[in-house]
């Protein structure tokens, strides 16, 4: 009887990692892990990143690495913005697992752009906290907005990679509160998206802000 043909497989955690705000030219460094969970040896080929933003990440993953059974080891990755603008990419672990490549979502902000979770900008753009959040399927979001009187703004979703995949508000007059329908969200698959509000007032001030939501 022929034995059954034995596989390597992985795991990288976490999944997803945020850098929060760096100064442009600046870098931070975080740590994840890879563990090889199979019974057979697993060798990690080389890491990429995806998208436009990509450039701006890297990672300690120069030569191929092969950890036993088993095995984990702690590896890093940096984030070194150059603009003052919001970041994001997909870091992907090669490996000779079946499912290879590995995905791990990356979002980071550069310089004076306005951070995740803020409430306001300096010049009286406000994008409040989305709700609910998570968000299932089917429910519409909730988020709190306030804008110089005047202002034209955008409200994109953007996706891990910095792809705007939705419109989901385009105009001058969003009122306190914006409800953004279910449909917006509509054919995207689970995890990490921005809610990214881009402002222009009539006396010439400009804002961003995001807010992140995860989709279920």
């Amino acid at each position: 009887m022929r034995a059954s043909a034995e596989y390597s497989d992985m795991r990288v955690s976490p999944f997803r990692i945020d850098f929060g705000r760096v100064e442009k030219n600046e870098s931070l460094t975080k740590a994840f892990t890879i563990t090889n969970t199979s019974s057979v040896e697993l060798a990690v080929t080389h890491v990429e990143f995806e998208g436009a933003d990509g450039s701006v990440f890297s990672s300690d993953i120069t030569d191929m690495i092969r950890l036993a059974p088993s095995k984990f080891e702690g590896y890093r990755v940096t984030f070194t913005p150059t603009e003052d603008k919001i970041y994001s990419s997909r870091m992907l672990v090669h490996s000779d697992a079946p499912d290879s490549p590995f995905k791990v979502d990356l979002s980071g902000l550069g310089g004076d752009v306005v951070s995740v979770g803020a409430v306001s900008s300096p010049n009286g753009f406000l994008l409040g906290s989305p709700a609910p959040n998570p968000l299932a399927p089917g429910i519409n979001l909730t988020v709190p907005v306030s804008v110089p009187t005047g202002s034209d703004i955008r409200i994109e979703i953007v996706d891990a990679i910095g792809a705007v995949r939705s419109i989901a508000y385009d105009g001058n007059d969003p009122g306190e509160t914006l409800s953004i329908p279910a449909q917006a969200f509509d054919g995207l698959p689970a995890g990490l998206y921005f809610l990214r509000l881009s402002g222009s007032s009539s006396t010439g001030k400009h804002a961003v802000l995001t807010q992140k939501i995860i989709l279920r």
